[in-house]
């Protein structure tokens, strides 16, 4: 399998695509089982979430068979990421167009089921490293910030205001400190671990949460010219038992700056 993409950019996103092959390469010994536990899993979890708050002793339960049903899927699971011969550049990397960024070698059935989510990856964390490099470049010396979150689905938002805060007390230590406490819409508790964490460093906090709770930038048009660009992968099969097979305007392009990834399976 041969990983490319057809502009200049900045690559980036291969260490948490090779963290996904690492822990998701591998297939089911049973498959029909796995199917059946997977089902199972899920109804389990259906209930749990209708039972919360309701019943106690019946959630505990249905958690207890989710951990059960868990540990059997785990059971059958044989991972084949120790099988694969993984090569690829590094995040950062400058690439150009067609570049070859990451090649994997060995049974396909390991790892096809994982092509979209590694080739999704790669191509929102590409398109943005891109973008920004252009703005630093353009920018010299002027420092740069940049507030994704807000560009983007909430789905893919995540933080810790307690450690956000802290670095940047420690990144700005003459500036006065306030946090934004309404990240998780509990600002009396956040603001509280803020100043248990940060004492007297803290200097206030801000409180900015939405009267209807639901942020702007969910609706309509989302976007930030960082999030943009067309940078998206392709995963192209070119040879099979040392039988090139690519197919029609496609070739197989080996690439001498990949670097064999070592590791064993998880």
């Amino acid at each position: 399998m041969q990983v490319f993409q057809k502009s200049r950019a900045v690559l980036c996103g291969i260490d948490e695509a090779l963290a996904v092959l690492k822990v998701a390469s591998g297939r089911y010994r049973d498959y029909l089982r796995a199917a059946k536990l997977f089902d199972a899993y899920l109804a389990a979890k259906q209930e749990a979430r209708q039972s919360y708050g309701k019943n106690r002793r019946f959630w505990l339960e249905t958690q207890r068979q989710r951990t059960e049903i868990a540990e059997e899927l785990d059971s059958l699971w044989d991972s084949g990421y120790g099988a694969l011969d993984i090569r690829a550049l590094h995040d950062g990397d400058e690439i150009d167009p067609w570049e070859t960024v990451l090649t994997i070698e060995d049974d396909m059935t390991y790892y096809a089921h994982l092509e979209t989510i590694y080739l999704g990856i790669l191509a929102r964390r590409t398109r943005i490293a891109t973008n920004v490099r252009h703005v630093v470049e353009a920018a010299d010396d002027v420092p740069v910030l940049f507030f994704p979150a807000r560009f983007d689905h909430w789905g893919i938002q995540g933080g810790d205001t307690v450690e956000a805060v802290r670095l940047f007390g420690e990144s700005y230590p003459d500036t006065n400190l306030v946090a934004l406490v309404d990240f998780d819409n509990d600002s009396v508790g956040t603001a509280l671990a803020c100043a248990r964490e940060l004492g007297k460093r803290q200097w206030g906090v801000r409180l900015d949460t939405s009267e209807t709770m639901v942020d702007m930038s969910l609706h309509g048009h989302m976007g930030s010219s960082l999030m943009r660009g067309a940078f998206d992968y392709t995963a192209d099969i070119v040879e099979v038992d040392n039988r090139l097979t690519a197919k029609a305007g496609r070739r197989k392009r080996p690439n001498p700056r990949l670097e064999r990834i070592e590791g064993e399976s998880p």
